[in-house]
């Protein structure tokens, strides 16, 4: 022992029930509270300067002075807490000053008789703790001799709230002074498991008496304080959960010690309180602050002592607590789990004790136990579908019991969380749950696209190939509040177009996953996708659609590969999945005009490949007609032209009237553009696809002349000088072109004859930047006409022009 039990008449007069001080109102508490840190501050000062000047007596009676401050009990205990970290953090100061004499006088300081003169218990206590964890320090006495005297020592403070800040000083000052397997102390034999054992008690003792003082809390004062108390007790729990946290951190716990000392005193003081607030919250301590490991060891102790606490005690948080943490473990360590543990069984039955003892638990409180039991099963057992299937089925028949066709208001969140926190684990398994849409349809529009959209996500970062037309269809199923309006969808709004873009966007991104291994299953797939899609109105479709065509044209090549060999039987046809194709495109003319000419462009290319002339030509004629009918903006209408020519370009399966008739609906389209400039560059454009075309070889010199000549005669219609002459530039940039590739009516006269024009225009042009940079392009033009043999020399003066 460190020294004998603080005097009676301390203890008696700050710890006898009649004693109570009611607590001031908000102001008032405000002028206690400065009062008390003004005079904390200024014995603070005065403790100081008798520190710098070795005055270890006033030093000591003025930190006295200013720890007397705690003795209030009008103070809330969250400014009693400010108090508390104001005077405990002064004390640092004192703390060091009475090392350094301890250790200057050879450990013979007497301290401990000194700090004993104080007049009052609150501040003897205090200072006992401080200068015993000094002596443990310092090794002057054995550490659990001093350890044991002082919690023995704070039990003179019987006021709830002191009492609580006293031991929470005590717990503070000993974290560092307890023998475990990694710590010398003095006088301490680590090879004897006895000191290990006294820390262990130590701290079980403490957390008894921490604990009694909290729950007592709760009969200071009248009933109709009741509330306020509660919340008061609330805001002090975290005082009585660092013991547990420091107990937790003794390495010198292993599992044999927790399951046969530290875990049934625990649990006894937990029971043995009968106090509702505190068996709640210690017993997610002890879930929270002990390893996973120990939990699992210790699993069914823990289950069967919470059908002993109180009745009003909420079992169902207690026990999804551990759950989750339970769960968040065997995904992180899914090997650490043993295989002869039964857990889900021993939660699924303690889960049917607790509702079967709380007759009438409402839904909302059922529905939360069976989403910490799916979360369980889906991370913790995720193979075995049966477990998630099962809850499901539970739920569904609680939900049909309620008699009413959508789960209670409440409750709804929880059915939302039941349907999508399997997803983070099984994915795509989750179409093999035959309970899944039997607790889906409780769920309203909002809440049903909520699931949706989590399950499109879960199958697109998966990024699993749907190979199974069942599957893939209950899939559609289960994201129908995406793919079409159904009775209970509300009206679109303005401000929610981008959210039903994106989500449309992943709609189209789900099409690409349906890829089965043979061609007539595939075509299968996408033949479902496009009943249900098709359905999806003219604001889906434009989305969807195309994502489904594609689809269909990566189908394609395999369908006609298969044809060509006659061994194989298969009952699609590639001119079948042409068919759809076109059916879809059409879906979107109206709606989509552009994306609808690209996909009959992008067809017609396909259908080249396979040889099939006449519906190469009618994917072409639609796509002008689509062209004709639906695009009016310039823009669109240009780069329409550039995507005829270019597609026209690359066919090789044409006719040669075919060849000419597209060849020529695509010039006049090019010609009847808006703008000039468009008009020409579009010629220009004619002018390469009519040259290079793969149909009737290179034969066409002089439509090729005519597109340039018509583009020249268009170009001396525009009226900015400037444009002009770069559209002239580039169309003998063409002309210079095809006089390489040997086209005979492009010969050297003619281009003689655009250079010249040429230069009658740049000779218009004033000075300045762009008309450098014109004249820059111009000049590179000539130098390759100079290069060139069989075109005239040119000798080209800045001044003067060519001449011949």
């Amino acid at each position: 022992m460190v020294g004998g039990r603080p005097s009676s008449g301390g203890a008696a007069t700050l710890g006898r029930p009649g004693s109570r001080s009611s607590l001031a109102g908000g102001d008032e508490q405000d002028r206690i509270l400065d009062e008390a840190n003004n005079n904390v501050k200024r014995n603070a000062f005065y403790m100081k300067r008798a520190i710098d000047e070795g005055h270890t007596g006033d030093a000591i009676k003025f930190a006295t002075d200013m720890i007397y401050e705690l003795r209030t009990g009008k103070l809330s205990p969250q400014n009693y807490y400010d108090l508390y970290i104001s005077v405990t953090d002064e004390l640092r100061s004192l703390e060091a000053y009475l090392e350094d004499v301890h250790l200057a006088a050879d450990k013979k300081s007497n301290l401990y008789e000194k700090v004993q003169h104080a007049g009052n218990i609150i501040p003897r206590l205090y200072l006992l703790v401080l200068v015993g964890c000094i002596y443990i320090r310092t090794q002057t006495s054995p550490a659990m001799d001093i350890l044991f005297d002082l919690v023995e020592l704070c039990k003179g403070v019987q006021h709830p709230t002191r009492g609580l800040f006293l031991r929470s000083y005590l717990t503070q000052c000993s974290k560092d002074k307890l023998p475990d397997v990694n710590t010398a102390l003095q006088g301490v034999d680590m090879s004897d498991p006895k000191p290990v054992k006294d820390a262990i008690e130590f701290l079980l003792q403490n957390f008894s008496e921490v604990n009694r003082l909290w729950v007592r809390m709760q009969h200071q004062g009248a009933n109709r304080d009741r509330a306020r108390r509660e919340r008061e007790r609330q805001n002090l729990r975290m005082l009585v959960g660092t013991n547990l946290v420091r107990l937790s951190q003794l390495e010198s716990i292993d599992l044999a010690t927790y399951k046969e000392v530290v875990l049934p005193r625990l649990l006894e003081q937990v029971i043995n309180c009968k106090d509702k607030i505190a068996q709640e919250y210690l017993m997610d301590c002890i879930i929270q602050v002990f390893p996973d490991e120990y939990h699992l060891a210790t699993l069914e102790t823990f289950l069967g002592s919470i059908s002993q606490l109180q009745p009003k005690v909420n079992s169902k948080d207690i026990v999804i607590s551990l759950m989750n943490r339970l769960s968040s473990y065997a995904l992180q360590s899914p090997h650490a789990i043993p295989d002869d543990l039964e857990m889900f069984a021993m939660f699924r039955d303690y889960s049917k004790t607790i509702m079967q003892a709380k007759e009438g638990m409402p839904v909302p409180d059922v529905l939360s136990l069976q989403v910490a039991l799916v979360n369980f099963a889906s991370k913790v057992y995720p193979d075995r579908l049966s477990y998630i299937d099962d809850i499901l089925s539970n739920v569904a028949v609680t939900l049909q019991s309620t008699g009413s066709k959508t789960a209670p208001a409440k409750g709804v969140r929880h059915v939302v969380k039941l349907l999508t926190v399997p997803l983070e684990t099984v994915s795509t398994r989750v179409l093999d749950l035959a309970h899944y849409a039997n607790v889906l349809q409780y769920l309203d529009f909002e809440n049903r696209k909520q699931v949706a959209n989590s399950i499109v996500q879960s199958v697109l970062e998966a990024g699993a190939p749907l190979t199974d037309l069942g599957k893939a269809t209950t899939l559609f199923e289960y994201i129908a509040p995406l793919l079409r309006d159904l009775d209970d969808t509300p009206p679109l709004d303005d401000s929610l177009k981008y959210e039903f873009e994106a989500e449309q966007h992943d709609v189209a991104r789900l099409v690409h996953l349906l890829n089965a291994s043979n061609t007539d299953a595939q075509f299968a797939l996408l033949q479902m996708a496009k009943k249900q899609l098709c359905s999806g109105g003219p604001t889906r479709m434009p989305f969807t659609m195309p994502a489904l065509a594609f689809s269909c044209l990566r189908l394609i090549p395999r369908v006609f590969e298969r044809e060509q060999r006659e061994d194989v039987d298969q009952a699609v046809k590639s001119k079948n999945v042409f068919r759809v194709v076109h059916q879809l495109i059409s879906s979107i003319a109206s709606t989509s005009p552009q994306v609808a000419v690209r996909i009959f462009l992008a067809t017609a290319l396909a259908s080249d490949r396979c040889a099939f002339e006449e519906i190469t030509y009618e994917f072409m004629t639609q796509a002008f007609m689509t062209y004709e009918e639906e695009i009016a903006n310039s823009k669109e209408q240009h780069a329409a032209v550039q995507l005829f020519a270019g597609t026209i370009q690359h066919l090789s399966a044409l006719s040669e009237e075919s060849y000419d008739t597209l060849s020529s609906k695509v010039t006049q389209h090019a010609a009847r553009l808006l703008k000039k400039r468009d008009q020409v560059r579009g010629l220009c454009l004619c002018a390469h696809m009519l040259w290079t075309s793969k149909c009737g070889g290179k034969n066409r010199g002089e439509a090729v002349l005519s597109a340039l000549q018509r583009a020249i005669k268009i170009s001396n219609n525009v009226m900015n000088a400037q444009e002009q002459a770069e559209l002239l530039i580039e169309i003998l940039d063409d002309m210079v072109h095809f006089f390489e590739k040997e086209v005979q009516c492009i010969n050297a006269e003619r281009i003689k004859n655009v250079v010249e024009l040429v230069q009658e225009h740049l000779a218009d042009l004033e000075d300045g930047r762009a008309t450098k940079t014109i004249k820059g392009q111009f000049d590179q033009i000539v130098d390759r006409i100079k290069a060139k043999d069989g075109v005239s020399t040119y000798s080209h003066d800045a001044g003067d022009g060519f001449a011949a």
